[in-house]
């Protein structure tokens, strides 16, 4: 897949307001709505809004291409979104230390202002248990996949 402009202006508006995902574990996979509002954040759902958190723990997926983020989405995609295999998916794909199952921050409670922008504000704006949109970062392309938030 070749970047081009309009998929640059696609993953910008993703950074900006990324309230759109796959539901994991086993869940109906859905696409949410939501707000810029860190405060209302949408989830997967209509009817349930995100509360504001400070922390998070989560795995990503980092590749240089975009065509290899995208072969990820994909896989995710047609066979479902868990815990497990997005760790197995971060093992085979991810081109930095995610590689080891994509646990950042070795798991810790990851709090908001340890991040590059762009990549805490998806960080922060997607549902637990469900995977974010692919995203452009200052260090590649992303995946996110939060595994729990608290304030």
């Amino acid at each position: 897949v070749s970047a081009n402009k309009e998929t640059f202006q696609f993953e910008k508006e993703i950074c900006q307001e990324n309230n759109m995902g796959k539901k994991g574990d086993g869940e109906s996979s859905g696409k949410g709505g939501g707000s810029k509002d860190k405060d209302k954040e949408a989830s997967g759902s209509k009817d349930t809004k995100l509360k504001a958190c400070n922390h998070v723990k989560a795995r990503h997926i980092l590749t240089e291409k975009q065509s290899k983020i995208l072969e990820c989405f994909e896989i995710l995609n047609n066979e479902g979104v868990s815990e497990s295999k997005f760790a197995e998916l971060a093992t085979k794909y991810s081109e930095d230390a995610a590689r080891h199952g994509g646990l950042l921050f070795g798991g810790e409670w990851i709090p908001r202002g340890k991040t590059e922008p762009a990549f805490q504000e998806v960080l922060f704006a997607t549902t637990p248990k469900m995977i974010s949109q692919p995203f452009k970062g200052a260090n590649g392309w992303h995946i996110i996949y939060v595994i729990d938030r608290k304030s």
